[in-house]
């Protein structure tokens, strides 16, 4: 259960060692201030799957703004990451709603309607950045690990913010051992993995 906080309130996080994080952001508080305001995010549908019956020119542009949002969200620096991850509602939603409705590989094909691959080629592009994003939600190091000097959470930081924001539940988890185990399986298994360390 995703417990939102009013806009423009900070979110607590446990105070950290200096020398454990290099994101001060994180050493007491993300604040929604720096959320970017102007990313739009729509709540991902079951019809949004290519040739599961949703209006194809709806379902394009819900893909396009999605995919277009989180290539921004994935270039900011961590601390900006985190801010938007954190007080974005929407962005949260969406990959709730992406993660419980997405196609998964075992699905019957005779479910799908026409050929299904209509549109299929920016929900794949969309599925990609989906799972970037889980790979650095779910790492204090982001994309940084092998980066001298790079951003970073100190991991007691990062176990706060995953457990008190619910950023990994249990359902959340099987989802995406669903789709992603099809995808590439050693990435879901780093995701996994990295929420259980």
């Amino acid at each position: 259960p995703n417990q939102s906080r009013p806009e423009g309130e900070s979110v607590p996080a446990q105070r950290v060692p200096e020398e454990a994080s290099n994101v001060d952001v994180i050493d007491g508080k993300i604040w929604a201030k720096e959320m970017d305001r102007t990313l739009v995010f729509l709540p991902f549908f079951p019809s949004d799957n290519a040739g599961f019956g949703g209006d194809p020119v709806q379902t394009a542009e819900v893909l396009k703004m999605a995919d277009e949002g989180l290539e921004v969200v994935l270039g900011f620096p961590l601390s900006k990451f985190w801010s938007q991850v954190v007080n974005d509602s929407n962005l949260q939603t969406f990959i709730d709603t992406f993660l419980r409705y997405r196609r998964r590989a075992f699905d019957p094909r005779e479910l799908l309607r026409g050929d299904g691959t209509a549109g299929d080629e920016a929900a794949l592009r969309l599925e990609e950045k989906v799972l970037q994003i889980l790979i650095r939600m779910s790492s204090p190091n982001g994309f940084g690990s092998d980066v001298e000097n790079a951003d970073r959470l100190s991991p007691a930081a990062h176990a706060t913010l995953v457990y008190d924001r619910w950023l990994f539940d249990v359902p959340k988890l099987m989802d995406i051992c669903a789709i992603y185990s099809a995808v590439d399986m050693q990435l879901a298994k780093k995701v996994v993995g990295n929420v259980f360390r």
